[in-house]
């Protein structure tokens, strides 16, 4: 059996990133995902010396990726890096390079606050991913591979200029938490009626015509929809919203 031995410890931009691994020769700053990162880094004009502070490394893979332009949200699913004022002049970025699908430990990815009105088709290959939050964007539309998240337990699309949602996307059984507020969107796809771990779900600032009937199936512990809305929702509906109802987020 190969001992353990500590190979780095840094403390840049007052961050400590502790390597271990079991061959002392082993190159941590070579690494295919330390490598994959600079390369997004380059491309999106963040400077490489902030990598410190927007990657959680757990040995020589990334697990966090905090891209957000840190502005306070409204609320913050994220916990990647919520308390970090220092990077606060990088500038937001226009989208995201296909090197993201590369990251294959990757768990938790914060977009947050940038200029982006798609994500790449390769999101889909972050197998591991279980939080993604986009808000405060300028998402348009979504591609059908986030569908392919399988380990997606919190997804916040809040604060975009979505007027549809793809209804192949909605097979996620893991997911837990779902942010759709303040977008454009004027009907609900009745596949979210079919997220059976679903327990939080946000449509408030939304036009919504009405609430799908089968989402009476779902277990919410919390369901935020605007009290416009309610004065047009299906009438079969009503009794259940306001048992749901709730007015605050997590």
């Amino acid at each position: 059996m190969s001992k353990i031995v500590i190979i780095a410890s840094l403390v840049i931009l007052g961050f400590t990133l502790t390597v271990f691994a079991s061959d002392p020769s082993q190159n941590f700053i070579s690494s295919k995902d330390f490598m994959t990162v600079k390369t997004i880094l380059e491309k999106t004009g963040i400077p490489l010396e902030a990598v410190w502070k927007i990657a959680d490394f757990e040995g020589d893979k990334v697990v966090g990726l905090d891209l957000s332009v840190k502005t306070k949200p409204a609320v913050d699913y994220s916990g990647i890096n919520s308390d970090n004022d220092s990077l606060n002049t990088i500038k937001p970025i226009y989208y995201v390079p296909s090197e993201i699908g590369e990251l294959k430990s990757l768990r938790k990815l914060n977009l947050d606050g940038n200029k982006l009105t798609t994500l790449p088709n390769e999101i889909g290959k972050l197998e591991n991913l279980e939080i993604l939050s986009v808000q405060r964007n300028f998402l348009v539309e979504l591609p059908l591979t986030l569908g392919d998240l399988k380990s997606l337990t919190v997804l916040n699309l809040s604060g975009n200029q979505l007027n549809a949602l793809p209804q192949a996307i909605f097979t996620w059984s893991n997911l837990e938490i779902l942010d759709l507020s303040t977008n454009k969107l004027r009907e609900l796809p009745e596949e979210i009626g079919e997220l059976r771990s679903l327990r939080y779900l946000y449509v408030q600032e939304n036009p919504l015509n009405t609430i799908p009937v089968n989402f009476t199936g779902l277990n919410l512990k919390g369901f935020n929809v605007s009290s416009g809305m309610l004065r047009s929702i299906n009438p079969e509906m009503k009794n259940w919203v306001f048992a749901n109802r709730s007015e605050q987020g997590l």
